[in-house]
């Protein structure tokens, strides 16, 4: 491994330094557990290389055993240790700012909605068949008419990823999901939520002086959109674009863009706190001339 290049294709991150002190913090996590380094046929570089590795690209644990020289039951179990220890120390990556520190950061295409706090989508990863059908049941999804498992991604109007739902079953609406996940209380009043068409969240909101910014709806007796509409749903869309950017940042991550595999959905929700807290420290989605 040789150039950034090399190791953002293989890593997600983004330089040598960065690598360097995500290994420090495992080692130093380790070392406040008294697990020994002698115990492991890979040093910690090497088994948090793997684990990025097998996040970014998807490689099978097989061919992961061949360029680690251990075998493929070794590189599993590594995998599933290293992705816990990571999330504990990449979590803090992913924070909701104060809201001073958000309105000092606003986009130009925010600036018809400068009380924005959070932009919320949810975004589904396709999922392998499960033997189970109440898990079948839970992840069939008849929008994409597949098995998915689905989430809720937040991000700040200058793209930073400030909130991450648990992982749940493609059947779970947007709306279920916004409830069940508390991410109003991340809001004060006075603030706004900037979501799609999908999120039935007015009641909720309006208890917590919450404004919801939303596309307009085309109700069936009307022939077509207002100007005024028209022109607020450009407005929104333009806003709203940024958190696709951030769902293709994750989906960038091999592991999420083909189909998961069951023996790792126990660890999903760690592997997703990894790969967003990776997309935060990447380069930022927004580039500087953009920003008020």
């Amino acid at each position: 491994m040789k150039t950034e290049k090399q190791l953002t294709c293989c890593t997600g991150l983004a330089n040598f330094p960065g690598f360097e002190s995500l290994c420090l913090a495992v080692k130093y996590y380790l070392e406040v557990r008294n697990k020994k380094e002698d115990s492991y046929s890979l040093d910690a570089e090497g088994r948090v290389f793997l684990t990025l590795m097998k996040l970014k690209l998807n490689c099978s644990f097989v061919f992961l055993g061949l360029l680690f020289d251990c075998s493929d039951v070794t590189c599993s179990r590594y995998f599933r240790e290293m992705v816990k220890i990571l999330s504990c120390v990449l979590k803090n990556f992913i924070y909701q700012p104060p809201r001073d520190s958000i309105r000092r950061n606003i986009p130009k295409v925010f600036k018809p909605y400068l009380n924005t706090r959070i932009i919320l989508d949810c975004t589904k990863f396709p999922v392998y068949s499960p033997a189970c059908i109440t898990c079948r049941t839970q992840t069939y999804s008849f929008y994409y008419g597949r098995l998915t498992l689905k989430v809720l991604i937040g991000i700040t109007p200058d793209g930073l990823i400030s909130f991450v739902s648990v992982v749940y079953g493609g059947k779970a609406s947007d709306s279920f999901i916004f409830r069940k996940s508390n991410v109003i209380d991340a809001c004060d009043r006075g603030d706004a939520v900037m979501v799609d068409k999908g999120f039935r969240i007015d009641a909720v909101c309006a208890k917590r002086g919450v404004q919801v910014i939303q596309p307009p709806f085309k109700w069936r007796d009307t022939p077509q959109f207002s100007p005024e509409d028209c022109v607020k749903n450009s407005a929104i869309a333009r806003a709203r674009v940024h958190v696709e950017r951030v769902n293709e940042r994750i989906k960038n991550f091999k592991i999420f863009h083909d189909e998961i595999s069951w023996n790792i959905v126990k660890d999903i929700d760690d592997i997703l706190t990894i790969v967003c807290a990776l997309v935060n420290l990447s380069a930022p989605v927004i580039s500087d001339e953009k920003f008020l």
